[in-house]
């Protein structure tokens, strides 16, 4: 940012007072410690400080000019899409020719109950033979990841088809979780654990609560490895010789049938939780 005339003529004066004190030079102390308005040196260095002051505002106009231009040449990276979807404010303006938004007099409050998009991911991919840009997302209810509602959906719609770039096709991907179901063995030592997996000194269901808890544990649109999830539950309180087995694991998008997973996946959706009832947890006391 361009300096005002009076700051560059102050770092001026200043400049030339350390030299002169550096090098001992009585006479220049004496000229720079000089205040009169009418002092020559001053005059000229003020004209030269006007110059300088405006060489910086023409070189922040031509930065601002080329940044600009970059901005509406440039064709955007995967991330930039991702990002523009968090930035998302629902139930305000963009600023006319713009991808910033006009907050006006709003809030911090405000503008951060209006980022309604918490999750996002954006993968290029293949839908009906064409080249898209697949942008999942997702917000939140309490702790629980969910898609947006219909009315918010559209207006997040307009506004990625507003700020994209021209000629990209995107397609906004906002689906409930992928559901889970799976069956375990777990061997568990009797003197930690009860036979429904209840700690012995009832301070909760240690394996089960890692069991659900792990697809929370993973990146918005990451896989879901099923040695990961295993090594969750070998981890837990009372499982005896890390010995946990897996017998099954399926998965539903939608309203899609269950499907066996093979040795990982990416859920469709973005993310992925159990089903009702969908775990089981077979608990096999090691004795």
């Amino acid at each position: 940012m361009a300096r005002t005339t009076q700051q560059i003529f102050d770092s001026m004066v200043a400049e030339g007072l350390r030299l002169a004190t550096a090098n001992g030079n009585a006479d220049m102390i004496a000229i720079f410690s000089n205040t009169s308005k009418v002092a020559v040196w001053r005059l000229l260095f003020y004209i030269m400080a006007y110059v300088v002051m405006s060489f910086e505002v023409l070189m922040d106009t031509f930065t601002s000019t080329v940044n600009t231009q970059i901005s509406e040449m440039k064709a955007h990276r995967t991330s930039w899409y991702r990002n523009m979807a968090k930035v998302f404010q629902y139930g305000f303006d963009l600023i006319p020719d713009t991808d910033q938004f006009d907050n006006g007099t709003a809030t911090d409050q405000e503008i951060a109950d209006s980022l309604i998009v918490k999750y996002s991911a954006v993968t290029e991919t293949t839908v009906d033979n064409k080249r898209v840009l697949l942008l999942k997302i997702a917000t939140l209810s309490g702790t629980d990841l969910v898609p947006l509602d219909s009315t918010p959906l559209a207006a997040f719609t307009a506004y990625m088809n507003t700020v994209k770039d021209a000629g990209v096709p995107l397609v906004v991907y906002n689906q409930a979780a992928d559901l889970l179901k799976c069956t375990v063995n777990v061997y568990y030592n009797p003197i930690l654990l009860k036979a429904d997996g209840m700690r012995t000194d009832a301070a909760g269901y240690p394996v089960r609560d890692a069991a659900i808890n792990y697809p929370l544990t993973l990146e918005f649109d990451g896989e879901f490895i099923n040695a990961g999830f295993i090594d969750a539950l070998q981890a837990c309180y009372g499982v005896s010789r890390r010995k946990v087995n897996l017998v099954s694991m399926e998965r539903k998008t939608g309203e899609g049938d269950w499907q066996s997973v093979g040795s990982s996946f990416i859920p469709d959706a973005g993310y992925c939780k159990f089903d009702v009832d969908g775990l089981t947890i077979n608990y096999i006391a090691d004795v």
